[in-house]
């Protein structure tokens, strides 16, 4: 899906870095497409930015929830998920 734009760490099993929020987004949806997919993000770009730096000021994001797509994880699923983490590394095994 494109070159990898990670600097210090690349592999397989390795998370992608050094990229924004809207590469994260714009890769859920290309992954969605091309797995057949409905895509879960609407992005609309504004034409007013004047060069690239600025661009993501002028870019907006739908969130469509009943798409069947990738998507990102939410906030609230990171809470549920280390809550659920916290309470399986407090769990004691107790031996008779």
């Amino acid at each position: 899906m494109g070159a990898n734009p990670s600097i210090r760490f690349i592999g397989d099993d390795l998370p992608v870095t050094n990229i924004s929020w809207f590469d994260a987004i714009e890769y859920c949806n290309r992954r969605s497409q091309r797995e057949g997919l409905e895509s879960v993000y609407t992005i609309n770009e504004s034409d007013k930015f004047e060069n690239e730096i600025n661009r993501d000021n002028y870019r907006t994001v739908t969130w469509n929830r009943n798409a069947n797509g990738y998507r990102l994880p939410t906030e609230l699923f990171y809470y549920f998920k280390i809550n659920e983490l916290l309470v399986r590394s407090t769990k004691r095994v107790f031996i008779e």
